[in-house]
């Protein structure tokens, strides 16, 4: 309130009138800080006073651009999660279906029972399929939100947008599926157990595809987070060489230690993801990190 700032609307003498206000025209908002808006309007009795009508308070905060790139990296780490459980839950599915095909391939006829099993499995695998669109919609998404400074950074989004892309259209997939259920109503078992290794193999591909896509997601989001957290290290080494000119309180100090704290548990966490991928990158430790922040 006390550093409260207006911004006048110009409006003309007639008595009815529009005005038109676009946000945040005529104001200089600061990232990270949380702000609180009105209209005021004053009527022009000068005798009695002018009387003010107030509308209702808004409120405002626009993300700094750290909290934006932890944003994305933290959607990127959820879908990274989800996506390993949904390959999961595709290699029991397949084994389902390998399942099937050989309990069939071993009767004479098939039954109502089996075309149940046909049917269930056909439904599970639809759901399966929808909610792998919506991971990876969300996954290009994300690495849509914004244009990495990083030019390497940003040849590997590009070419894991493409790969994505290839890997959404279902449709050779999708009729395999329809055919399936086709000759489970008409409880054909030669050309069920067709369809049905046709459709194993295309899965198996779509498995690997995914398989590819995420390893390649995984060792993205580890070089994003190496970049971030070293040019987090650089702002706090910047940091404390300014506490250092001055007489720095204890507060000052404490809060710089915490930040400093908070970058080494990111930086262990990070080195167990990068462990986890098939070819584990070059990452250096912590006072190797504290030197190059130093150095620059």
């Amino acid at each position: 309130p006390q550093q409260q700032k207006t911004f006048d609307l110009q409006i003309t003498k007639e008595n009815i009138q529009t005005f038109f206000y676009q946000f945040p025209d005529g104001l200089n908002f600061k990232k990270g800080i949380n702000y609180e808006l009105f209209f005021q309007v004053f009527d022009n009795d000068a005798v009695n006073g002018n009387k003010k009508a107030k509308s209702k308070v808004f409120n405002y905060r626009q993300k700094t651009e750290d909290e934006v790139e932890q944003e994305l990296l933290q959607e990127q780490r959820n879908t990274i999660n989800n996506i390993e459980n949904s390959i999961q839950k595709q290699q029991k599915q397949q084994k389902d279906l390998e399942k099937v095909q050989k309990d069939i391939q071993g009767k004479k006829k098939m039954n109502w029972n089996d075309k149940k099993k046909i049917q269930k499995f056909v439904e599970r695998q639809n759901q399966y399929n929808k909610m792998m669109q919506r991971q990876t919609e969300k996954l290009q998404e994300n690495f849509d939100e914004k244009e990495e400074q990083n030019e390497s950074l940003q040849e590997k989004k590009e070419d894991l947008k493409k790969r994505i892309d290839e890997l959404k259209k279902l449709d050779k997939e999708k009729k395999l599926l329809d055919e399936l259920k086709k000759m489970a109503e008409k409880l054909n078992k030669e050309d069920l157990v067709k369809k049905a290794k046709q459709l194993s193999e295309q899965s198996k591909q779509q498995e690997k595809s995914l398989e590819r896509i995420l390893e390649m997601t995984k060792q993205f989001y580890v070089e994003q987070k190496m970049t971030q957290l070293a040019n987090k290290l650089d702002e706090l080494a910047k940091k404390q060489e300014e506490l250092a000119k001055k007489d720095a309180t204890k507060e000052e100090q404490e809060k710089l230690n915490k930040e400093f704290k908070k970058a080494q548990e990111d930086l262990k966490k990070l080195q167990k993801d990068n462990q986890d991928l098939k070819n584990p990158m070059d990452i250096p430790s912590m006072e190797e990190l504290q030197k190059e922040a130093k150095k620059e």
